[in-house]
């Protein structure tokens, strides 16, 4: 179950084409997921649907699952944004390692050649036959069980940092508000009620005393 997890973990999940270091080189987008090379170059535009028609984002790319806008640049034909996903690189350099290494004797057979009654000179000048055995290295299963483990462990730190680092906008924004904005827009609200009541009661007390005022007048006039 656990070579099968790595399997999956080191194949595009679009094209289901496995991750290698020549030609489908894993690339993070900013939200975290991981596609290949020709994956991120087949996908279209970022669009925003207005009311009237959808506007193009020109060097953003959404996501497939979430949605989250990525930047994509491509400069001389090489692809500069987003970045490689460096750590899928070392899984796949582990595991082509591991299966060059821990190859069964099947299909490591025919890459060993078992010379027999090959001649050897001594000093003297004499030749001896001799048999050279070249015996297969083989690996116990609590070494692939760590190897497995370990290559999980790291996955799921780094799956951990993914999901932290795309969070982090997030944080920003969440604490300029707290911040800067709420407190500034509070700001505002108590300056502008303070210019309406100090230029408002002037006006109410002159409201008040005008018509006792000229209720005299019109008496004075009249008598």
């Amino acid at each position: 179950m656990s070579s099968k997890r790595e399997e999956e973990l080191l194949e595009c999940p679009i094209c289901w084409d496995s991750f290698n270091i020549v030609e489908n080189v894993p690339y993070i987008l900013w939200c975290g997921h991981t596609l290949c090379k020709t994956c991120i170059l087949s996908l279209r535009w970022a669009e925003v649907k207005l009311p009237t028609l959808p506007v193009q984002l020109p060097l953003f790319v959404s996501c497939p699952w979430c949605q989250l806008l990525s930047f994509r640049l491509v400069w001389k034909g090489n692809l500069r944004f987003p970045r490689k996903n460096f750590f899928l690189l070392w899984l796949v350099e582990s595991a082509n390692g591991n299966r060059v290494r821990y190859c069964p004797s099947s299909s490591c057979d025919h890459n060993f050649v078992l010379p027999s009654n090959r001649s050897t000179v001594s000093r003297n000048g004499s030749s001896s036959s001799s048999e050279y055995l070249h015996e297969t290295p083989r690996s116990s299963p609590r070494d692939r069980q760590r190897t497995n483990h370990s290559l999980l462990g790291g996955w799921r730190i780094l799956t951990l940092l993914m999901n932290l680092t795309a969070k982090f906008p997030v944080v920003i924004i969440f604490m300029l508000i707290v911040l800067y904005v709420i407190p500034a827009s509070a700001a505002i609200l108590v300056l502008y009620l303070l210019i309406t009541f100090l230029f408002a009661l002037p006006s109410i007390l002159v409201l008040y005393f005008s018509y006792p005022i000229l209720d005299w007048l019109v008496r004075e006039i009249i008598a």
